[in-house]
């Protein structure tokens, strides 16, 4: 048996609307979530408020098993068209995204989720979100790209659970990660 004393704290890739929230603060005990840190890859805003990041770009560059030897990464999973309705709702009701989209992309957000689905700006914002690109930005995703995502879900210790799941997938989250 391992002491959890001796473990490494999970790194937790809170894909926007996956429930990373919830997931958080059940297997914390926290009340609120923590601001985007090293144990924690979330959605932050630059500054200035043009750009939204993710904070989880070093884990897929392809050196996180040397800057992060030991530790295991928890991923929650959504249906992908639930986490964009989602994604849409939420960012299209609060004035801090809209504004965001507004500077970045010089027009108002989308009235419809056809509309902002079919937008070049947020194409591939799963895979914009890991690699800590602009999730509104004209990054490309290309092949080598992908190829360089599929390669660190390979090489690292992933814990995956799934939205729609939650239950089952604190109890993974706990026991993969030894944190009862």
């Amino acid at each position: 048996i391992v002491e959890r004393s001796t473990l490494k704290k999970p790194i937790l890739l809170h894909i926007p609307k996956t429930g990373g929230t919830t997931l958080f603060l059940a297997v914390t005990g926290a009340t609120v979530p923590l601001k985007p840190n090293a144990l924690y890859r979330h959605v932050q805003l630059n500054v200035d408020r043009t750009e939204m990041v993710s904070n989880s770009g070093d884990i897929f560059d392809g050196s996180a098993h040397k800057k992060y030897p030991g530790h295991k990464y928890i991923v929650i999973s959504r249906d992908p068209l639930e986490r964009l309705e989602s994604e849409f709702g939420f960012f299209g009701t609060r004035n801090i995204f809209r504004d965001v989209w507004k500077r970045k992309i010089g027009s108002n957000f989308p009235t419809s989720l056809l509309e902002y689905i079919s937008h070049q700006a947020t194409s591939n914002s799963i895979c914009k979100f890991l690699l800590g690109y602009d999730l509104y930005g004209k990054d490309s995703i290309d092949e080598q790209k992908e190829r360089q995502i599929i390669s660190t879900f390979d090489n690292l210790e992933f814990v995956f659970g799934l939205m729609n799941e939650m239950s089952l997938s604190f109890k993974n989250v706990e026991h993969q990660c030894k944190m009862k």
